[in-house]
Formats: C-alpha cells, sequence, structure tokens
C-alpha cells in the first residue's frame, strides 16, 4: 500500500521493526511510501494479513534410486523384490514469524497484539502471516515386491507388498502442497532453522509403514472349446461364453498421527515416560489410545495419567513438544468385485455388459482417533453396485 503511484513501496519480509528480536531474523524494513495501518484506522493486528515468500525461490528437487531383482519361478510363477529411496529437497515450509511470544516473556501489560514481532499484522496461522521458505526435505526407503501367477486357462493373479518408511518435514501430492509449519523461533529460544525442521520432521501422516494388495481375473470355462459345452455353436455359444469374475483385495496398515500435537502454544502436555499407545489388542473405537488426562490445573494430584493439563496458564503459551505423528491409526481394508460378459458381435464389435460391486462386504473402516481416544467416523463408503453396459470396437 503506497500513498505516492510514481514511487511504489516495497515490503520484504521478515521487515524491521521487530519488537523481539528472538522472532525476526535478518529482519529488513519498510519501504519508505508504505502506509502503516494506523494511517488509514485500521485497528491493530487485523489491517493486513498476507502470505510472504522467502526471496531465494528454489525449484523442488527429487533424487531416486532402485534397484530391483526378477525371477521367473516354476509353475508359471513371477516374482520381483525392489529397493526404493528417494529424497525430496526444498519443500515448502510455513516459518510462523508473527506468533505472540509468551506472555512471561513479554513487558507486564502487553496485549496479544503487542506481543507479535509486527503487531499491525495479524497472528501467523497457516497460509497467512507465515513466511513462505523453500527448506523442507523428505527421505523415503521401500522394499517392493510382487508375485504373479498365470494359469493355462487365461487366469492371472498378482500380489504386492509394500514395507516403506517415510520422513519428511512437509507434505503434499500431485500439483499442490499440504506444507507443515515450524516450530516458531519465538517459542523456541530463536533455535536454528534446522533444529525447527528436525522438530517436526516425523513419518508421513498419508503414507502407511506396510501395504498389501491381491488382484485376479478368472474367465469361466463355458463355450467352445471350453471345458464346459465345448460343442456349442451360434447363439448358445454367445450366451454361455465369454464370462468373467474379477476381484480386487487392498489392505493397508494405520497412519500415523498425534493427540494434541501443536506448533503453538498448548495447556497440554504429555507425562514423563508416558506415550499412551496401547497393545495393538486392547485398541478398539471406544478407546485406541490411553487418554486420560491429569487436570494440574484444578490441583488434582499426579496419578499415572497419560497426559498433563498444565497447571500455570501463562506456560499454555509455550510449546508442549509432543512429536509428530507418534501413534499409529486403524488399518483399512476393502474388497471389489465384478462379474462381466464379453460377447463378440462382429469381428470388430464387442459387447461388454459389466456389474461392479464396490466394498463387497459393506466393511466400516474406522478413521482416525480424536484426542479423547474415541473414533466416532468412519472412512471409505458403503456397499455400492453399479450396471454398464459399453460397445468396444
Amino acid at each position: 500500500m503506497d500513498d505516492n503511484d510514481n514511487n511504489a513501496a516495497e515490503l520484504v519480509f521478515p521487515v524491521g521493526g521487530s519488537a523481539y528480536a528472538n522472532q525476526s531474523p535478518n529482519a529488513r524494513t519498510f519501504g519508505n511510501n508504505f502506509i502503516l495501518p494506523s494511517a488509514l484506522s485500521i485497528t491493530e493486528g487485523s489491517g493486513f494479513n498476507i502470505l510472504p515468500w522467502e526471496t531465494n525461490y528454489k525449484t523442488q528437487t527429487a533424487q531416486e534410486w532402485n534397484f530391483t531383482i526378477e525371477r521367473a519361478l516354476p509353475g508359471r510363477l513371477g516374482a520381483r523384490a525392489s529397493y526404493v529411496g528417494n529424497h525430496g529437497g526444498n519443500l515448502v515450509n510455513f516459518d510462523p514469524i508473527n506468533v505472540p511470544v509468551p506472555r512471561s516473556q513479554a513487558p507486564g501489560g502487553a496485549t496479544a497484539q503487542q506481543r507479535r514481532a509486527y503487531a499491525h499484522f495479524a497472528s501467523s496461522s497457516t497460509g497467512s502471516m507465515d513466511l513462505l521458505r523453500f527448506i523442507g526435505y523428505s527421505n523415503s526407503n521401500q522394499l517392493q515386491t510382487e508375485l504373479k501367477k498365470s494359469m493355462s486357462n487365461g487366469t492371472v493373479i498378482q500380489a504386492f507388498y509394500t514395507f516403506q518408511k517415510t520422513l519428511t518435514t512437509s507434505e503434499g501430492s500431485n500439483n499442490s502442497f499440504g506444507a507443515l509449519e515450524l516450530l516458531p523461533a519465538g517459542l523456541t529460544n530463536n533455535a536454528s532453522t534446522d533444529v525447527r525442521l528436525r522438530g517436526i520432521y516425523a513419518p508421513d501422516s498419508g503414507l502407511p509403514t506396510h501395504t498389501f494388495s491381491v488382484n485376479g481375473n478368472y474367465e469361466l470355462p463355458f463355450g467352445k472349446g471350453k471345458k464346459f459345452l465345448a460343442g456349442s455353436n451360434g447363439l448358445t455359444n454367445r450366451l454361455v461364453s465369454g464370462w468373467n469374475a474379477a476381484g480386487f483385495y487392498y489392505w493397508r496398515s494405520g497412519l500415523p498421527f498425534s493427540p494434541y500435537y501443536a506448533v503453538r502454544g498448548s495447556n497440554t502436555v504429555l507425562a514423563p515416560g508416558k506415550t499412551g499407545i496401547l497393545p495393538s489388542d486392547q485398541r478398539q473405537a471406544a478407546g485406541w489410545f490411553d487418554a486420560t488426562v491429569n487436570r494440574a490445573d484444578l490441583g488434582q494430584a499426579y496419578k499415572g495419567e497419560t497426559f498433563i493439563r498444565r497447571a500455570n496458564s501463562l506456560d499454555n503459551d509455550f510449546l508442549n513438544y509432543i512429536p509428530r505423528n507418534y501413534m499409529k491409526g486403524p488399518g483399512f481394508y476393502n474388497i471389489d468385485a465384478s462379474f462381466y460378459k464379453i460377447t463378440p458381435i462382429t469381428e470388430r464389435f464387442k459387447l461388454r455388459i459389466e456389474a461392479q460391486i464396490f466394498n463387497l462386504l459393506n466393511h466400516k473402516n474406522f478413521a482416525q482417533p480424536n484426542n479423547a481416544g474415541i473414533i466416532n467416523a468412519g472412512v471409505g463408503t458403503p456397499r455400492v453396485v453399479q450396471f454398464q453396459g459399453k460397445l468396444e470396437f
């Protein structure tokens, strides 16, 4: 915003004038003609709400290496095993440059706005008043295996298993990003960028450790030249031949998550020596982890609970240092099936009719638990049956 159309103002973040040096490294200054919100009668903390970019933009990079062994085995069986490694660099991260410093570290009577490094601007949140930086990284190591069985009657069965460990400071997908926030410098005693990145370097929340899938296709042995009704011709053969059944099974292990994880102040911390992780045979929708909370804020004596509600409300301004994605949620599995018939009409045209069944068993998969350890929602869809026909040529 400028008061002179012939002399444009420029604003580069982080900007200077911060009251808290530990929250504005490499601070710079406002352009000479930059108008502050106060000049426009805009209330502190509500005037500017922007997403500044780091000036040294870097293109994201990916490095991949792999090694594969394939082997033909007796019984028309094929096997493949691969190691795949990947490293991502210059990934997007949000740096919360305008998070209020703790009340206990600010001058007495300072308002929330006055505790921000740049009081005229809104508080940092993902996508707003966070400095967009290209400093993240990821590392992935995978074991990928495949087993394929081909039979003389045309039946094919394939099975795939993947074991992986993917650690990252930034999560996203093709053509989009879900950048994570760094631990704020203002809440980590002005820790270095490397230290703050390591604080969020953890398993990717969308990638399971284990996945397994099986798919197959079976052509029913009816019709001319088949095991049954081999001598059929004409209309009879058109009716009984070309029937197929296909199936797909998919399973994955649970996705990572963390109850009470925060990169801001929090009133809840992990008790020393506690994780809350239950043995796998004790996890259920009504209690996926030990979510007991000691109410130290109400003067309650500690009796072995997993979490503690901070006794001093001023401490709620500080990080709780609960690790990111250190728990695993419920797994997921699904079975789909289809039945279809291919009928030749002429040498060029074929008619395909098909019945598809998604979630054949109508199985309900659990979503991630909430902070109370309770799962009250599901993922996926109930059983769906659909019919279709198409002319192929």
